[in-house]
């Protein structure tokens, strides 16, 4: 009788190797998912840069910032902001953001946070805080 061996993996080998990979996935996961916030709220102030020059352009040309509206097609979950002349198509939030365009005639206010309607962004963390001197992200 001849013996035949054949070389393979054990079960213990093949559950080590299973696991590594889980453990380098759930990483590259974690690490997506942080990247994804950083251009959340980069998009954020690059809008609130927008909004500010947007109000800005017309202070110059009529001495008072426009009032914002809202777009009829914004969600109710979310909100985005219009200025008359130079922001036609309005600004949008990235996904599970909020923006807050409270301007007046005399104050311009732009407000972006993550999180939903009904949420204050006054001073959270992961915000940006829009005004006459500039967009300044927290």
């Amino acid at each position: 009788m001849q013996i035949r061996t054949q070389k393979a993996f054990t079960l213990v080998e093949l559950l080590v190797v299973i696991a590594i990979i889980g453990i380098l996935a759930a990483a590259v996961i974690f690490g997506v998912s942080n990247a994804r916030d950083k251009a959340a709220q980069a998009r954020a102030m690059s809008d609130c840069s927008n909004y500010v020059t947007a109000q800005s352009a017309t202070f110059a040309e009529s001495e008072k910032y426009a009032l914002t509206a809202p777009l009829d097609s914004c969600l109710s979950t979310s909100s985005c902001c219009i200025v008359t002349s130079y922001l036609q198509s309005g600004i949008r939030p990235p996904a599970g953001w909020r923006y807050d365009c409270a301007s007046s005639t005399s104050v311009l206010n732009f407000k972006a946070c993550k999180g939903g309607a009904g949420i204050n962004c006054t001073g959270l963390a992961d915000s940006v805080q829009g005004t006459q001197a500039g967009c300044v992200a927290l």
